[in-house]
């Protein structure tokens, strides 16, 4: 037995508790506290979930912008050789 488990054995016979009582709130509370832990770290888990869903929407977004970009410049670049070329033959 641990010197903290006698000193709660002897605390609960001093005081007329019933240790199966004490140990019964005491796994209470550690079950309490490993729950907690527990919703802690689905929370935090849903959290990078959610914020790697977000970077990957943004990315996939800025991806799709730089493709119209692209596209757009290149249909001005052909217009322009068009024109040029146009005035090239008059």
């Amino acid at each position: 037995m641990t010197k903290i488990n006698e000193i709660t054995c002897f605390h609960c016979n001093q005081y007329g508790f019933d240790i199966s009582l004490v140990s019964h709130r005491d796994a209470l509370r550690a079950k309490r506290a490993q729950e907690q832990a527990e919703r802690e770290w689905r929370k935090k888990e849903a959290e990078e979930a959610r914020k790697k869903a977000d970077t990957e929407s943004m990315l996939i977004s800025a991806r799709k912008n730089q493709m119209q970009q692209k596209e757009h410049y290149l249909a001005v670049q052909a217009q322009r050789e068009r024109n040029e070329f146009e005035r090239v033959l008059r």
